[in-house]
C-alpha cells in the first residue's frame, strides 16, 4: 500500500508542479531551484556562516540564469520584448504590491505589521496608511520605484532585472552587426561604472547601479549558453569553486550583499560568484541524473516567483506557531523576517517558505482554470448584457 502511494505521488508531482509542454533547460531549472532555497535559507535566520556564505552567490545565480535565457532575436521585435518583460516582471510585481497595499492596515490589525519598535526591529516599525500614503506608494508602485511592503522586500530584484535586461538590450542592439568583443567591452566598461558608483555611494533611481553591475553576470549566463558545451563541470573542478567560496568567506572575509550594495573588488567579485555559479551547476547535473531530486528541484524552480514573492508571508506560520508554543506575546508576530533567538528553527523557516508558496500557486492556477473551464466570466457578461427584446 506505502510503495502504490508513494508511485502515486511521484507520478503525479510533475503534474502540480506544473512542467512544460515545450523543451526547457532542466539543469537550469533546479539551478534555480537550488538558488531560490538558498535565498530563503539566507533569510531564515540560519547560521551565521552559512548564511554569509550563501549570500556570496545565490543573488548572482539568478542574473546568471537569466542571462542564460536571453535571445538576440529579441532584437528584431523590440516591442515584443517589452510586452515580455512587462508580463513576467512588471504586471507580478504590481499586482502583489496592489494587494499587500490593500491587506496593509487590515495586516496591522493581526499583528503582522507594528509601529511599535518594541515588537519589531526599529528599522522594520511602520505606521498605518492614510489615504495620502497609499495614494503615494500607489504611486511608485506603478512607477516600478521599488519595493515598498516590507513582506516583499525581496521584489527589488525584479525591478533591477526589468531595467537591466533593456539596458542589455541597448548595447546589443547598437553593437550587433559588430564582432562580439564590442558587446563584450560595452557590457565591462558599464559593469566597472556600477562598481565605481557603488563604491562612491552614487545610488541611482531603481537600483541601476545594482543592475549594472550584474550586467556582466547576465552576460556571462549569455555566452555560457552560446559555448558552455567546452566548459566542463566535473567533479574535481566544483570541489574546487567550493574550496574557493570557503576560503573567500572565512579566510578572507569576504561579504556580498547585493541588495545593501555591499561588494567586494570587481576580480573578487567575478571569482567568488562564479565559483558560486559552478558548484550550482554541477549540483543541477548531478540531480539531473536521478528522477525524484530532478523532479522536486526543478518544480521549485519553476516556482520562483511565487517562493521570491510570499516566504517572508510563510515565516509568519512559522513565527506563530512558536509564538503558541513558548506562550510570547502575539504583537510578537510583527518581528521581521523571523522571531529573534531562533536559530534552531531555521529550517522549519526554509522548508515552510518554500513549500507553502507552492501550495499557494498550485490553489491559485486551480481556481483560476477552474473559473476558465466554468466560462465565468462570460456568463457574468451575459447577465450584465441587456437583452435584445424582438419586434
Amino acid at each position: 500500500m506505502k510503495r502504490n502511494m508513494i508511485n502515486f505521488v511521484i507520478a503525479f508531482l510533475p503534474d502540480i508542479m506544473w512542467v512544460m509542454d515545450k523543451p526547457r533547460s532542466a539543469v537550469m531549472d533546479i539551478a534555480k531551484g537550488l538558488g531560490i532555497i538558498a535565498v530563503v535559507a539566507g533569510h531564515s535566520g540560519g547560521p551565521i556562516p552559512l548564511t554569509n556564505f550563501l549570500y556570496l552567490f545565490h543573488l548572482p545565480l539568478f542574473f546568471f540564469i537569466s542571462g542564460f535565457f536571453w535571445k538576440d532575436s529579441y532584437l528584431d521585435n523590440i516591442s515584443l520584448l517589452v510586452k515580455r518583460k512587462v508580463k513576467e516582471l512588471y504586471l507580478p510585481f504590481v499586482k502583489l504590491q496592489i494587494l499587500f497595499l490593500l491587506l496593509n492596515n487590515f495586516l496591522f490589525s493581526i499583528y503582522i505589521y507594528s509601529s511599535n519598535g518594541l515588537w519589531t526591529s526599529p528599522q522594520y516599525a511602520q505606521l498605518p496608511l492614510t489615504l495620502e500614503t497609499t495614494i503615494q506608494r500607489l504611486t511608485g508602485i506603478l512607477l516600478f520605484n521599488g519595493a515598498s511592503d516590507q513582506l516583499l522586500g525581496a521584489s527589488w530584484f525584479l525591478v533591477v532585472l526589468f531595467f537591466m535586461v533593456f539596458l542589455f538590450a541597448i548595447i546589443s542592439s547598437y553593437f550587433r552587426k559588430r564582432p562580439e568583443y564590442y558587446r563584450f567591452a560595452a557590457v565591462l566598461m558599464v559593469c566597472l561604472s556600477g562598481f565605481y558608483l557603488i563604491q562612491n555611494k552614487l545610488y541611482l533611481e531603481r537600483g541601476l547601479q545594482t543592475g549594472m553591475v550584474a550586467l556582466g553576470l547576465f552576460y556571462l549566463g549569455f555566452l555560457y549558453k552560446q559555448y558552455g558545451q567546452r566548459i566542463r563541470i566535473i567533479f574535481p573542478l566544483a570541489l574546487l569553486a567550493l574550496t574557493a567560496l570557503l576560503l573567500a568567506r572565512e579566510k578572507f572575509n569576504i561579504i556580498l550583499e547585493m541588495a545593501r550594495n555591499v561588494y567586494p573588488a570587481p576580480i573578487v567579485f567575478f571569482v567568488v560568484t562564479l565559483s558560486g555559479i559552478y558548484l550550482v551547476l554541477y549540483l543541477a547535473r548531478v540531480f539531473e541524473r536521478f528522477s525524484i531530486p530532478k523532479r522536486i528541484f526543478s518544480g521549485i524552480g519553476r516556482n520562483t516567483l511565487a517562493i521570491l514573492f510570499l516566504h517572508f508571508l510563510a515565516f509568519k506560520l512559522v513565527t506563530l506557531a512558536f509564538i503558541f508554543y513558548s506562550h510570547y506575546p502575539i504583537q510578537m508576530l510583527a518581528r521581521f523576517p523571523i522571531i529573534y533567538n531562533t536559530n534552531r528553527l531555521w529550517v522549519v523557516y526554509v522548508v515552510v517558505g518554500v513549500t507553502l508558496p507552492i501550495i499557494t500557486n498550485i490553489f491559485y492556477k486551480f481556481v483560476k482554470n477552474k473559473l476558465i473551464r466554468l466560462d465565468i466570466w462570460r456568463r457574468l457578461r451575459a447577465l450584465t448584457t441587456p437583452k435584445m427584446t424582438q419586434v
